[in-house]
């Protein structure tokens, strides 16, 4: 059982020849390291071994289309009551101690005593002895020892669970968006009914707005309200750093939320979360303040924070009351996982003004355009001479440059303020993937690979405006203004931020990524013939939707688009298409796996590198 790499290392290490005999050793480890998973919940198996990846883990386990195999959501000490204000509980926060087994290196015969401070149990000494055992904060000896009955031989060692902290921040693109943990179950016999409904016609992607006809089940987060799951790159990345010391586990607090922004999220009450709720009660700051500060020792401090502040005008100014620990926190994060700023300078406007309409050739369809633009508020990447980019200012380009900056310096400020940061270099921040090329990494996405992307998007628009008429695919123009107004420069800004206040900055993910763009292997093979699910004459085309898996592994892209979020993550909320343009479960893993190998890097007594390649 715990006969493992340990012991290839201890052999290694010592060398050994038939020449020389060494004594006897206890080997031990933890037990379920990834601690957010309750062990009185959940027995079965969701770990990744040391020499594996997430990514392949992933793969693999996807790979059965098995739904019993997805993420043990419901199973774990997250508390999915939005009004509470203790989310998680203190022994999770704060573990004296943690389930752990020992064995002996070398099967022995006969009985042995084992003992682990005040515990003893007599059993064969080819069990394996089960214990509880002390973490850095449980105080008291740790001794582990084991007495072979049969020979009374005495082997001892020392046995400290070592429990690393993680403060998971930030937005969408790290909480998961996109990927529920169980995705929306189809109902089979509701599918069969609607494509005979249409026995003599032609059905398009409006169909899936008829929720009630073909949803079974709606899915399912580890946190709804802010669209939060296991498939999250800082979990996953928690869940592999788990898997790098038998003697050392891993405690994550995951409050990321879709939709946040540094200014509406992360220092201040998130308004309008996208699983319902008029907001999220605490920031995600004062979130991780109280739940590591005694609530005693809890004090408030009013701050002004000003959106749209460039240096010489402040914008509108919002006093927030930031929580603070009158003494040192119960424990620092050993970690702060990082994703977060594409928000705050308009990252979905920005694809909402790639694509949105333009003109119409008619005066009731200009009007049209009119409403819906101002309805929506699309942002433009960078000047292109539109009446839109005008009326919307700044666009993205200058948000980035002169209002994201001090937004990251007011989050550094508030880390310190707090005393949330043991070590600058242990704040991860991730750059966003790249979604806007085809499966060659250099092509701009374009009008005939975009065309079926923002299908659900078409569907949102009313119906007076005469839907089938709106062209909503994206040109290559628009996917280049995009890359060079918004994605290109918010890289640069988030490295130099970055460097700035020493944090440590991961980006080596990107190129694995960046040939699974949202429109890549997205080529219709009819023109005629959209690529989404439709019906024509009672058939279904591609293919019956019921049959489609929402964590397909042969799939190129790696970005949802508007049908998959309908298809995959209709929950009965207005955000049912919010998970379009963000990663898969893949490009998740793909993140997972560089921010941990370099946490692991950065950590003492952590060694990934065995981990084997991974063919991306």
């Amino acid at each position: 059982m715990i006969r493992m790499s340990i012991l290839i290392l201890i052999t290694t290490f010592l060398n050994l020849t038939p020449s020389i005999i060494y004594a006897n050793q206890i080997v031990w480890e933890a037990i379920n390291s990834f601690r957010l998973i309750d062990p009185d919940k959940y027995t079965k198996n969701f770990s990744i071994s040391r020499d594996e990846t997430v990514l392949n883990f992933l793969q693999k386990r996807m790979a059965h289309k098995d739904r019993k195999l997805l993420p043990p959501y419901d199973k774990t000490f997250w508390n999915p009551d939005v009004s509470s204000d203790q989310r998680l509980p203190d022994y999770y926060i704060l573990p004296e101690k943690h389930s752990a087994s020992a064995e002996l290196m070398e099967a022995v015969e006969g009985e042995c005593l084992w003992k682990y401070n005040n515990h003893a149990e007599k059993i064969n000494c080819a069990d394996v002895f089960l214990f509880d055992a002390r973490t850095q904060f449980g105080g008291g000896s740790s001794n582990l020892s084991v007495k072979i009955l049969s020979t009374g031989e005495l082997i001892e060692t020392k046995a400290t669970i070592i429990d690393r902290l993680i403060l998971g921040i930030g937005d969408s693109y790290a909480s998961g968006e996109g990927n529920p943990d169980i995705p929306t179950l189809i109902s089979k016999s509701g599918i069969e009914k609607l494509a005979k409904s249409f026995k003599n016609k032609k059905e398009p992607g409006r169909w899936m707005e008829k929720e009630s006809s073909w949803v079974d089940t709606e899915s399912q987060w580890l946190d709804r309200q802010c669209h939060r799951s296991f498939f999250s790159q800082h979990i996953l990345a928690a869940l592999k750093l788990a898997s790098a010391n038998p003697h050392e586990t891993i405690t994550i607090i995951p409050l990321a939320c879709s939709g946040a922004e540094i200014l509406d999220g992360v220092l201040i009450p998130q308004a309008d979360p996208p699983g319902g709720g008029k907001s999220v009660n605490e920031s995600q700051i004062n979130f991780a303040v109280k739940h590591l500060c005694k609530p005693e020792s809890l004090i408030k401090k009013d701050r002004a924070f000003y959106r749209g502040y460039t240096g010489d005008y402040y914008g509108r100014k919002k006093i927030q009351t930031m929580y603070r620990c009158d003494e040192e926190l119960i424990r620092k994060p050993d970690a702060i996982f990082l994703s977060v700023g594409g928000n705050d300078v308009g990252f979905a406007p920005s694809i909402a003004y790639a694509t949105l309409s333009k003109y119409s050739s008619n005066p009731i369809g200009q009007i049209a355009v009119h409403i819906t633009h101002k309805y929506i508020e699309p942002i433009c990447p960078k000047e292109t001479g539109r009446d839109i980019c005008k009326r919307n200012k700044p666009n993205a380009f200058e948000r980035i440059r002169d209002w994201l900056p001090e937004y990251y310096q007011w989050l550094s400020e508030e880390l310190h303020n707090t005393g949330l940061i043991k070590d600058p270099s242990n704040v991860y921040l991730t750059a966003y993937p790249n979604p806007v090329f085809i499966e060659d990494g250099e092509t701009f996405c374009g009008k005939d690979r975009s065309t079926d992307l923002n299908e659900q998007a078409r569907n949102k628009l009313p119906q007076s405006f005469i839907r089938h008429r709106w062209d909503l695919s994206i040109t290559q123009d628009e996917m280049r203004d995009l890359y060079n107004g918004l994605i290109k420069p918010l890289y640069k800004e988030m490295k130099k931020s970055a460097d700035k206040f020493n944090w440590t900055f991961i980006d080596s993910h990107i190129p694995h990524i960046l040939t699974h763009g949202i429109c890549s292997g997205y080529v219709r093979e009819n023109p005629a013939t959209p690529n989404y699910p439709h019906i024509i004459n009672g058939t279904w085309y591609p293919e019956d939707p019921s049959n489609i898996w929402a964590y397909d592994i042969n799939r190129l892209r790696w970005f949802r688009n508007t049908n998959d979020s309908i298809l995959f993550q209709t929950d009965h909320t207005k955000s049912d298409i919010n998970g379009a343009y963000h990663p898969d479960f893949r490009a998740h893993a793909t993140i997972a796996d560089h921010l941990a190998k370099k946490v692991s890097e950065n950590w003492k007594n952590l060694d990934l590198s065995s981990s084997k390649d991974v063919n991306y």
